[in-house]
Order: C-alpha cells, then sequence, then structure tokens
C-alpha cells in the first residue's frame, strides 16, 4: 500500500491532461494536492507555483493548447496560468455551495485558498472516493479497486432511482458480483445467453459467431428491468455504462445503445440509457461543462451519484474506503 501511495504522491508532480479550459478538472487537480499536502491548504498562489516547472518542462506534443502559450512573454504566461486558478477556484466555490455536507474542503474567506476538513464524514468519503477515480492518471495503482467499486457504487444509485419493483444487476467484465452464479463462464456467449433469458429475449448470433476468447461486456456494465406484474416483452429495460476516464465516455455511450445491441440480441423496447461518471462535470455556474457531449443519455456525474447512492454502510465495505482512510493518514508533502 505505501508503495502505491508513494506513487499516487509522486505523480501529482506532472500536470493533468487537460484543456486551458476545462476548468473542473483543474479544480480535481487543486482538491487532490490540498488533500496530500500535510497542512491540508492550498492556494492559488501554491496552483501557479506547483505548475510552472511542469509546465516549463512539457515535451513536444504534450497538452498542445499550453504548448501555444509558450511563445507568450513570462508576464503574459503568468497572467494566463493566474486566470486559470482564478477561474479553477470559481469551480471549486460553487462546488462549496452545491456538495454541501459532502464537500471534504472548505474555502478560506477571501476564496483565495482551500483547506482539507478535519475529521470527515462518511458522506465526504464517498465525494474523495468519486475524486480518486475521476483521476486515474494520478491514482492508477489503485486502478482496480477504484474502478471495480465505481461500478458497485452505480448498480447502488441504478438501485435506489428504479421502481421497487425493479431487478438489477453488474454486467461488466471487470467485476466479480457473484458471476458464477448468474453466467456459466466468463466468456461473452455465456453472458449473451444470460442476458437473452433475463430480458426475455432471443439470441441472434451463433455460438461461432462469437470468438470463445472474447470475455469482454460489449460496453453494458450495469443491466436493469422494472417488473409490470406479468411475464410478457415490452418491459422497461436498463443499459447502463460507467467510465472513469474523462476522455473515453463521450464515445463509450455508444456501446450501449440498442441499435448496436439488437444485432446480438432482440429487443422489444429501446433501453434506457445511463452514463455514469466519477467527475463533476459542470462549470463555475453549476451547468454542464459541455453539454454537446452528452449524447441522449441519463447522465450521473459526481453530483447524482453522490445525491442517490444512500446506502453508506456499504460503501465503508467497499476495499477503495481503506485506499481513502490511508491517504488521509499518510497525507505529507514530501515529495
Amino acid at each position: 500500500m505505501k508503495e502505491k501511495i508513494d506513487y499516487f504522491l509522486k505523480k501529482l508532480n506532472t500536470l493533468p491532461r487537460c484543456k486551458i479550459d476545462e476548468y473542473y478538472r483543474w479544480a480535481d487537480y487543486i482538491e487532490l494536492k490540498c488533500l496530500t499536502n500535510k497542512d491540508g491548504f492550498y492556494s492559488q498562489n501554491d496552483f501557479t507555483d506547483d505548475i510552472v516547472q511542469p509546465y516549463e518542462d512539457l515535451g513536444e506534443g504534450d497538452l498542445e493548447d499550453l504548448q501555444n502559450t509558450k511563445k507568450l512573454t513570462k508576464p503574459e504566461k503568468k497572467d494566463k496560468w493566474d486566470q486559470i486558478a482564478k477561474d479553477s477556484f470559481r469551480v471549486i466555490e460553487s462546488r462549496v455551495n452545491l456538495f454541501d455536507e459532502y464537500y471534504p474542503y472548505s474555502l478560506t474567506e477571501n476564496n483565495l485558498a482551500i483547506n482539507f476538513k478535519k475529521d470527515i464524514s462518511i458522506n465526504e468519503k464517498l465525494y474523495l472516493f468519486l475524486l480518486l477515480c475521476s483521476n486515474l492518471r494520478y491514482t492508477i495503482k489503485f486502478k482496480k479497486e477504484l474502478t471495480g467499486c465505481f461500478e458497485k457504487a452505480c448498480k447502488e444509485v441504478v438501485e435506489k432511482i428504479l421502481p421497487n419493483n425493479s431487478e438489477v444487476h453488474l454486467f461488466g467484465s471487470s467485476n466479480t458480483e457473484n458471476q458464477s452464479t448468474r453466467w456459466k463462464s466468463a466468456k461473452l456467449w455465456d453472458k449473451l445467453i444470460w442476458l437473452s433469458e433475463f430480458l426475455g429475449e432471443e439470441v441472434r448470433v451463433e455460438e461461432k459467431e462469437i470468438s470463445k476468447y472474447d470475455t469482454g461486456d460489449r460496453g453494458i456494465d450495469i443491466v436493469g428491468k422494472t417488473f409490470l406484474g406479468d411475464k410478457l416483452s415490452s418491459f422497461p429495460i436498463y443499459f447502463a455504462q460507467c467510465a472513469c476516464s474523462p476522455k473515453e465516455w463521450p464515445v463509450k455511450q455508444a456501446s450501449i445503445k440498442g441499435d448496436k445491441w439488437d444485432r446480438l440480441i432482440s429487443l422489444a423496447t429501446y433501453p434506457n440509457y445511463l452514463m455514469f461518471i466519477p467527475q463533476s462535470f459542470r462549470d463555475s455556474t453549476g451547468d454542464w461543462h459541455d453539454r454537446t457531449n452528452i449524447h441522449k443519455t441519463i447522465m450521473f456525474d459526481r453530483y447524482r451519484i453522490l445525491k442517490n447512492f444512500i446506502n453508506k454502510t456499504r460503501f465503508n465495505k467497499f476495499s477503495s474506503y481503506k485506499i481513502i482512510e490511508e491517504i488521509i493518514s499518510n497525507k505529507a508533502s514530501i515529495f
């Protein structure tokens, strides 16, 4: 565990791979730096100081929009980074109000710095869990635990928002929620058989058309249905995708669309499409950062997940819970 945490701390010396105007991602970076500082304090000046050297060390092709600013004079560069800091802290200011009891940070009176709270609650640890899931560039050593627990948390949310007469299962190949009780093996073919029976549909391909080495899930991480009192077809069904990568999730939305799955199994009705991301995909006004990236899916970002994850007693049994506890107890700025 210590080696993984040390890697996490060292990796935070590198910049996030994001665009200049992706202030919600810069805000995450600021929160991570504050989390790992021994004094639990991080300011706009700390931010600009920390990113100057990594920025100067950027290689050709790294963060292209930042590379384009290298032609600026030193005063112009300083103004540019100061503005990024201000805009990112505006996002943080909006998060203080938006997340309320879930937010493990507080702003100083002048809004120029944040403090990590002491004795944080289970709600605030949930926020940190999603923060770590959002930034696998830094938490890559914990990827398996984080992504697996993220899917479990999203399943809890789906169960909460659906009617009581619903059934929800993890379907993703990266998770291990008693899969042996639902299909014979990890092979995609066996999953298709199970899914067709679960939905009361028919498989439209032959076993020979699916590679025997294919153990994937074709994009569905969570599947659900709502019972309507009989065994007939044409009932509500739900396909959900859980994506931690801030760059990949817009494309991954296509993986759960009915037109794609209708080639594999019959579908009497179109599924309801749910997209789960751990990012707080919001600007300083609380609106979506870029609504054009949401492609007719029901979007669950950090806020919506937190507001609809109500079974907190299960969270402290997640393997990721121990990771959060270890990071908090090993706070240090020694690198």
